[in-house]
Order: C-alpha cells, then structure tokens, then sequence
C-alpha cells in the first residue's frame, strides 16, 4: 500500500520535533553542568539589635531552608553590638570598653575562631562549608557548598551577612580555589529539572498529533 505525501510529511515533520526535543533536553541536562558557580545574596543580613533582620536560611530559593538560624541577642561582655548563630556557628559584631585603653570593635564571621578588632572599623569575612540540597542542583544528591558570612562593626552600626553560596553543579565535593571575600563566579542560573523539560516536549508533541490528526 503506497503513503501518502502528506503521511510522509507528518512522518517527517514529528520525526523533526523529537529531535528538536530530545535536543532540547539534552542542552537543558548539559547546561547545569557549569562547574563552580555563586548565588551572590542582597541584603540577607541582620544590623543593629534586630533592627533590619532581613536574613534567611532558604539560599538556594526553593523555599526549603538549607542552615538553622538562631536568635539574635547581645554579646553578654559587650557595652554595644549582636550575635547569631549560623549553621550551628557564632558570628559576632561588637563594641568592648577596655579599662585604661577605651572601646574597641570587634567581628567575627560565622565559622572563624578568632575575632578582628579595630578601634574604628572591624570587619571579617570567613568560608564554612555547609550541605545543600536542591532537585536542581546536582540532581538532588546531597552537595558540599561554601557560605561565606561577613561581619562588621564600627561607631553605631553592627552588622551580619551572609554574602553567597559557591558549589560545584557538576559535583557533590566542594569546589576548590575558594577564598573568603575572594573572586566571583559565575552566577548560578536555576534551569527546569531534564524530566520536566522532557514532559513538557512530550505534552507539545501529543498537541501537534492532536491538530495533525
């Protein structure tokens, strides 16, 4: 039985949109294998005694908090400043009174085991590693990432950060060649999950049978 034209053409066209398809999930697969990205962060900080707490655990944004945050409270042996825990670490931005020597400024990042101190401006910045977990991310499977937490103090004006977020999307390890207040990576760019991508082309190619038909 001979085809037709026209069954040839569909055939030929709906062979065009599963490659077209099939393309497109394999460049979505390939495109969270960028290496060593960064979620650089706006204002997820905390200044002043809980004036402007604008600091959140969910850094990778799929509403699922990735580290613990604690209370802010007062350093117990400080005239002025506030502390917090972060992931289980203490990071502090203070002012102490030294008898016979006057106020000095002190910050210590979340992780460090020590503090910087100034007599006007003090500030630190410290790399801790934490695990994430994001469907996005490495398929889901548990991912060792820097956080990189920053705290400074000075006359009035005490403050926490929590800078960014460095991992590796084509690894679980941590990336290397990370250095605290060191250099940028690319910006991590989240990208649909392969078997949603793949759903939705196969949902296009059943409506285009569907007007073919």
């Amino acid at each position: 039985m001979a085809t037709s034209n026209k069954a040839k053409h569909n055939s030929h066209g709906l062979t065009k949109t599963l490659s077209a398809i099939g393309a497109a999930v394999i460049t979505v697969t390939a495109a969270t294998h960028a290496a060593t990205v960064q979620i650089t962060f706006t204002n997820n900080h905390v200044i002043n005694n809980n004036v402007g707490d604008l600091m959140f655990a969910d850094l990778t944004g799929d509403n699922i908090d990735d580290i613990v945050l604690g209370a802010v409270s007062k350093p117990p042996f400080s005239t002025n400043g506030i502390q917090r825990s972060i992931a289980g670490r203490q990071a502090v931005a203070d002012q102490t009174f030294i008898s016979g020597v006057g106020y000095f400024y002190g910050a210590q990042a979340a992780g460090s085991n020590s503090e910087a101190s100034s007599r006007s401006l003090a500030q630190q910045y410290y790399l801790m590693s934490i695990p994430i977990t994001d469907a996005r991310i490495n398929g889901g499977t548990p991912t060792t990432a820097w956080m990189e937490t920053h705290a400074s103090a000075s006359s009035g004006n005490y403050k926490i950060t929590i800078t960014r977020l460095v991992f590796d999307d084509a690894s679980t390890a941590a990336p290397s060649g990370v250095t605290a207040n060191g250099a940028a990576f690319a910006e991590w760019v989240p990208v649909p999950e392969p078997s949603s991508t793949a759903l939705f082309g196969l949902g296009s190619l059943a409506l285009l049978i569907r007007r073919r038909g």
